[in-house]
């Protein structure tokens, strides 16, 4: 109500009418209204699953996808060959590279895409018949990038199989790849990519045959905290990993380890565990207790789930997010999280009754108290959405701080 006096006595150029106080609610799973540069369907990502999105703290970035239902790509066997951008503050999606540009991989299923500064890194996936053709390459775009591109990473050493599903994570200058299948096989091995010398190492090769190898997985989650690789569910065509004792890799050692994690006894569900699952979205953030990771949706044998949860790295201890569900059974979606706390959750195929249909639905969650100023920016975004339309120095003149001023893409 502070906020909402405030700009009713100072109003900004951009303001709009609202009817309903802008309240800040963290915890709770919003759904965002579908919004692009040109208001038209044709200029919104079409319903995809199997993408990938990452972002930082002005845009997300959705890559590739799949849907049988696609006329536009049916060329490309119903790949999504393309990435698209949404802006956090104006809310409108466009498209940065359509499918045919040049160096644009083939292989855009289930691959995985994350930020590292200001680059996008695309590793893996596969194409259309699914396993028919997978990757190992790694592919990198600049999001400040005045003309964007997308361009193969060229990298020497040890690089890992030809596969699709497995799961990233950065630290420090070094991705970390783990799992994944061809398609056939299924594997967990490790392996290190020097972000600076572009240098593959295998780390680890699963054997099958030594008691702390977990199973070949692909479609599962990482987290990485204190040296630590944690891997969270995750399956086969047939079956899918419990998420009790996860298994842990050494990054010093290089070696395999299990660890029991501990329930929520208040989750009003036997064991208080999530139940075993893949193909659920993975996040990890930092907070004043230390690493958490959240998972949100999934399937597993013959289930499809709608729960979000949390884990805390440091105790090992799962946490039902009761205020958080989302709004039908979802899987072969994806999540992205801010550096102030704000997860995204776009895409995949939900599911309604006995029947299934991929979306283009994009969600918002606050998993944790940001700063003022942060809360402040999104009240912002909510009552003066047309700011987008005002230049980066107009917008410095009006006494928006610089660091948020250069979020906003003009229009």
């Amino acid at each position: 109500m502070v906020l909402y006096t405030k700009f009713h006595k100072m109003p900004l150029p951009g303001m709009s009418r609202h009817n309903v106080v802008y309240q800040f609610r963290p915890y709770e799973l919003k759904k965002l209204k579908k919004k692009s540069i040109e208001e038209s369907a044709a200029s919104l990502p079409d319903p995809r699953s199997g993408h990938r999105i990452a972002c930082n703290e002005s845009d997300i970035f959705c890559f590739g996808g799949y849907s049988p239902g696609s006329e536009d790509t049916a060329d490309a066997g119903n790949l999504f060959q393309e990435l698209w951008k949404y802006n956090i503050f104006s809310k409108r999606w466009t498209l940065v590279i359509a499918p045919g540009a040049d160096d644009m991989p083939k292989e855009v299923a289930s691959c995985t895409a994350t930020i590292h500064g200001n680059i996008l890194v695309i590793h893996g996936g596969t194409g259309f018949p699914f396993g028919e053709s997978s990757s190992n390459k790694c592919y990198v775009f600049q999001t400040s990038a005045v003309e964007p591109s997308i361009v193969e990473l060229e990298a020497t050493g040890e690089h890992p199989k030809a596969q699709y599903g497995q799961a990233v994570t950065i630290a420090d200058n070094f991705l970390y790849s783990i799992g994944g299948t061809t398609g056939f096989d299924y594997s967990c091995d490790v392996h290190r990519l020097d972000l600076v010398h572009k240098d593959w190492k295998c780390m680890y090769t699963s054997k099958g045959n030594i008691q702390d190898d977990p199973s070949g997985r692909y479609r599962h989650g990482v987290v990485h905290c204190d040296g630590l690789l944690y891997v969270l569910g995750g399956g086969t065509s047939n079956s899918v990993f419990d998420l009790e004792q996860i298994p842990v890799f050494n990054l010093v050692s290089c070696s395999w380890t299990h660890v029991q994690t501990k329930p929520d006894e208040h989750a009003g569900r036997p064991y208080g565990y999530p139940a075993p699952r893949r193909c659920h979205s993975c996040i990890q953030y930092e907070t004043e207790n230390g690493t958490e990771a959240i998972i949100a949706g999934g399937c597993g044998e013959n289930l499809y789930f709608t729960d979000i949860w949390k884990l805390n790295i440091k105790t090992l201890k799962w946490t039902l997010m009761k205020a958080a569900r989302l709004p039908r059974p979802l899987f072969f979606h994806d999540a992205c999280i801010t550096n102030n706390s704000c997860m995204y959750i776009f895409g995949g195929i939900q599911v309604n009754g006995r029947s299934w249909s991929r979306t283009n639905d994009l969600m918002k969650m606050w998993v944790r108290i940001p700063k003022l100023s942060e809360i402040c920016w999104d009240a912002i975004s909510y009552y003066a959405p047309n700011l987008c339309k005002l230049t980066k120095l107009e917008l410095l003149r009006l006494g928006i701080p610089k660091e948020f001023a250069v979020r906003i893409n003009s229009v």
